[in-house]
């Protein structure tokens, strides 16, 4: 799968957190580190207006972080990521 399946896949995913009416999702990047060749790696981050939100990166777009509230409204994070890229 390219790159540009494994975003469209992510955003598919978190759209389907999201109850109906469904919202478009906020995209925004940031840099994340750099790889052991040297190439920049980006932490790509999709929020949408109920508080889900997942980030992931473009080195094997590799899921970092996915964050969504519970029945309270109290938001929790859902996988295990790591801050840096070097951890």
């Amino acid at each position: 799968m390219t790159a540009t399946g494994r975003r469209i896949a992510a955003l598919l995913f978190t759209l389907s957190l999201v109850p109906a009416p469904a919202v478009a999702a906020r995209l925004s990047n940031a840099p994340f580190g750099t790889s052991a060749d040297g190439t920049p790696v980006l932490r790509y981050t999709m929020r949408t207006d109920y508080g889900v939100s997942v980030s992931f990166i473009n080195c094997g777009s590799a899921v970092t972080d996915i964050v969504a509230p519970d029945r309270q409204g109290r938001s929790g994070h859902i996988v295990l990521g790591f801050p840096t890229l070097r951890d």
